[in-house]
């Protein structure tokens, strides 16, 4: 994925329980947090809890796109300016 703090290429080939960990941090400016629950960590919205996808999309397209204008009502999310 693109890191949106500093829009650099992020790479992770091996799994591991801290791989969360360096980015915990940045990730309540997005609304959303990371448990550890010990075994694992889970990302948590601070809305709609935990049964829930976390994602960003972060693209070149224009807000005007007839594609962007469609997805918050084809996903039922809200689009933040």
């Amino acid at each position: 994925f693109i890191d949106p703090l500093n829009g650099k290429p992020y790479y992770y080939v091996q799994s591991t329980s801290d791989t969360l960990f360096k980015i915990d941090e940045h990730f309540r400016y997005f609304g959303i947090t990371i448990v550890d629950l010990g075994c694992c960590r889970v990302i948590e919205h601070l809305q709609h809890g935990t049964p829930v996808f976390v994602g960003c999309i972060f693209t070149s397209a224009s807000k005007m796109d007839p594609y962007i204008q469609q997805l918050p009502n084809e996903y039922n999310f809200t689009s933040r300016n």
